[in-house]
């Protein structure tokens, strides 16, 4: 009699907790959940009916760490007991964090019976700590960029000044070599205006100029750079169907910066061979410029901290984990936006949408498609 009422109180108990409380059959295969208390339910919108005898697995979705998942699993195959967050999905979709405590039952004589599981929302946590994170690299950033802007710009100043002085000793069929100049000088300029992006992206300031420029004059000289630093392998197209009547109103060197990043990547992404597409297409009152490559993808970790400040898949020496977030902060500049549509073994395409101002500009030559 007494152990059917520390039974009852055991199950209030659990119905009565705070905290998710999962209990999951180790005996049966898949290891279908057996009990899951109030407060699972009501955090993760399920019914009762819909969780009991399915594995808690359901609760994952296209975001979740797949590794995290094999760690998981690794752990209840070892029948060991483990703790770790990980993003899991309400019933309508909506992501969470979870952090999530997960230990055998056995029985007197060993024997493996069941995993208990305790489960938090740590969501709002993890965000704090997110932005504890990016105020601290955001202010070092600051102070770095701040100390060393006026040494980089010292050392630019041949860079962007020399070209302009040593193009009129040329003769005149020396066309090629007149274009390395300008090249090297637009690229100075170019170096100068993200060295004050970073500045003003640190101190949390939107880089912008208000000045009026056809998109073909930073679609085309974008161009020329990517073509430049194209690997043999590497074939560069292109095409754009932009009014000359509409204009873009923002920096011009910051978007042309933020399309050679993109392009950069693209090659990366390559190895040495492959395709880069660029395009730029007018769509209702807005602008689409498109960097599109043929690369193995990215997966969906990567993707969702794509524009995450100083995240970086390269190598230790080979990226700052900058390059995405200046561009991401550079069209926001712009009042646009960029989405990227990427599946491993596919390749990647950014979309940039921009607006446009009807505004008669001039129209640079156009870019060989």
């Amino acid at each position: 009699m007494r152990f059917e009422l520390a039974d009852e109180v055991w199950m209030t108990a659990l119905d009565a907790a705070q905290i998710c409380i999962t209990i999951a059959d180790a005996k049966t295969p898949g290891r279908p959940l057996v009990y899951v208390n109030p407060a699972f339910l009501k955090q993760t919108g399920y019914s009762l009916e819909e969780a009991v005898g399915r594995n808690c697995g359901f609760l994952q979705g296209p975001d979740t760490d797949p590794h995290t998942v094999l760690q998981l699993r690794a752990s209840l195959e070892a029948e060991m007991a483990v703790c770790l967050e990980v993003l899991n999905y309400k019933k309508d979709g909506t992501p969470f964090w979870n952090a999530l405590s997960i230990s055998p039952i056995k029985t007197a004589t060993g024997d493996l019976v069941a995993f208990v599981g305790f489960q938090t929302d740590v969501t709002d946590r993890r965000a704090a700590s997110l932005e504890e994170q990016h105020s601290e690299k955001m202010a070092a950033l600051g102070r770095f960029a701040g100390g060393i802007a006026h040494q980089v710009n010292s050392a630019l100043q041949p860079v962007v000044s020399l070209p302009a002085l040593i193009a009129p000793s040329l003769p005149m069929n020396k066309t090629e070599e007149r274009d390395w100049l300008e090249l090297i000088e637009t690229s100075g300029k170019a170096a100068r205006t993200l060295l004050k992006s970073v500045l003003a992206f640190s101190r949390g300031r939107e880089f912008r100029d208000g000045k009026l420029f056809h998109p073909n004059e930073v679609f085309d000289l974008a161009l020329r750079h990517l073509r430049t630093a194209a690997p043999p392998g590497v074939r560069i197209t292109s095409s754009h169907r932009v009014r000359g009547t509409l204009a873009l109103c923002g920096d011009p060197v910051a978007l042309t910066n933020a399309l050679v990043e993109l392009g950069q990547n693209a090659l990366d992404a390559l190895d040495g061979a492959g395709e880069v597409r660029l395009s730029l297409e007018e769509v209702g009152n807005r602008v689409e410029i498109c960097v599109q490559d043929t690369g193995p993808g990215l997966d969906a970790r990567t993707r969702s901290r794509l524009f995450e400040p100083f995240y970086t898949t390269k190598p230790i020496g080979q990226g700052t984990g900058l390059g995405l977030a200046l561009v991401h902060s550079t069209v926001e500049a712009f009042s646009g936006s960029i989405a990227v549509e990427t599946r491993s073994g596919t390749g990647t395409r950014f979309v940039i949408t921009l607006p446009v101002e009807p505004f008669q500009v001039p129209v640079s030559a156009a870019a060989t498609v």
